[in-house]
């Protein structure tokens, strides 16, 4: 837990839900609420000038949706979108939101949310170098940081790795996954690109896992993930290539 309560913004143009948040982060001793806007301009404007850890952003305000105004930010906190449509997801994910919460809000849904939230900080504030990659072999593996320990994990028993925010999440053949402190773009050069393959703004595959490519999707280990269209031609001649069968050999 941080030794600092977390600090948050809420952003909401609604008075009700806005008032509903904040009595339901009142209570919590490891959160404080910074700062609360019922104009998204007005949040941007704060948020331009101050830091927080946590901003709880509204999608449909006027002017200026949640999502818009995450995009606007050069430095961003983590983000947690409060929607009345959950369709909203697809675009908070976009922009590496930690979470998204439907209305009408639950308090459970909420404080996962939050809790969510101060995983990835306490992640953050103590992990440093987080990858080291081993000699590349055929047995290659990397080790991972968690907390002050160090994880060993096989490269084989890597099915894909998920982007979120500063984070990546490691998923295993065994079903563990492991949270770790480095974006996709800085992990990616770091693991063999004869294991690896970038499919999407938000995922990297393990090619070895991979049982069927179908309707723009990767199939792997029992479950299917988008290929993003501007991947699509680089991910199909990576995997198909020198691979498919041909009716009539050369």
């Amino acid at each position: 837990m941080n030794q600092q309560p977390m600090t948050i913004v809420i952003a909401d143009d609604d008075p009700v839900f806005r008032e509903h948040l904040r009595l339901l982060l009142t209570p919590l001793k490891d959160v404080q609420i910074a700062a609360v806007f019922e104009d998204a301009f007005a949040c941007l404007q704060y948020l331009q000038q101050q830091m927080v850890d946590v901003a709880l952003l509204d999608v449909e305000m006027p002017g200026l949706s949640g999502i818009e105004l995450a995009k606007s930010l050069t430095v961003k906190p983590l983000c947690i979108f409060i929607t009345s449509h959950p369709g909203y997801a697809v675009d908070g994910f976009d922009i590496d939101a930690v979470d998204y919460v439907v209305k009408p809000i639950q308090k459970e849904r909420l404080y996962k949310a939050i809790q969510k939230a101060q995983q990835l900080l306490q992640l953050k504030s103590a992990a440093a170098m987080p990858v080291t990659a081993a000699p590349l072999q055929d047995d290659a593996f990397i080790f991972v940081k968690e907390k002050n320990d160090y994880i060993k994990i096989e490269l084989a028993q890597i099915v894909y790795v998920e982007a979120l925010s500063d984070f990546v999440h490691i998923h295993l053949q065994n079903g563990q996954k492991h949270l770790v402190l480095v974006n996709l773009k800085n992990l990616e050069p770091q693991l063999r690109a004869d294991y690896f393959l970038r499919i999407s703004r938000t995922h990297l595959i393990n090619i070895k896992k991979v049982t069927a490519l179908r309707n723009h999707q990767v199939e792997l280990e029992g479950m299917s993930l988008s290929i993003g269209k501007s991947y699509l031609d680089a991910v199909e001649a990576s995997l198909l290539k020198d691979r498919t069968i041909r009716r009539f050999a050369d």
